[in-house]
């Protein structure tokens, strides 16, 4: 990863932030890679339960101390369309609440497990 200029030391300081907050936190060729547990949505909605946004509230502080240059939702489940309005809920509160550019948050939908992964890129 350093080969291809990525500053490695400050993928390990942004993990080592992340992981009290998702403790399911690693580091890959795409940056720092984060299983949002806590992150849950209230059934069938795109409405986030009430421990989101605590698990959110400390994602902003991370996101303050260490700007990301692009972030990357995944979100799967049973329905596609849900799925990517899930994606676009979650866009929304990053860019709102962290200060990071709606065009710089892409959404990738798969179905399967509920499941929502953060990949922050730097």
């Amino acid at each position: 990863m350093a080969s291809k200029g990525v500053d490695v030391a400050s993928l390990e300081k942004v993990m080592n932030e992340m992981t009290p907050v998702f403790p399911n936190t690693t580091i890959s060729e795409q940056g720092v890679v984060a299983e949002m547990d806590g992150v849950k949505f209230k059934p069938n909605t795109d409405q986030f339960e009430a421990m989101a946004y605590l698990k959110l509230g400390k994602l902003t502080t991370v996101y303050t101390k260490y700007p990301p240059k692009k972030v990357t939702i995944r979100v799967s489940g049973q329905n596609a369309a849900l799925n990517q309005q899930r994606g676009t809920a979650l866009k929304k509160y990053i860019s709102s609440r962290m200060g990071v550019s709606e065009s710089n948050i892409g959404i990738e939908c798969a179905v399967g497990p509920e499941k929502v992964t953060l990949i922050s890129s730097y």
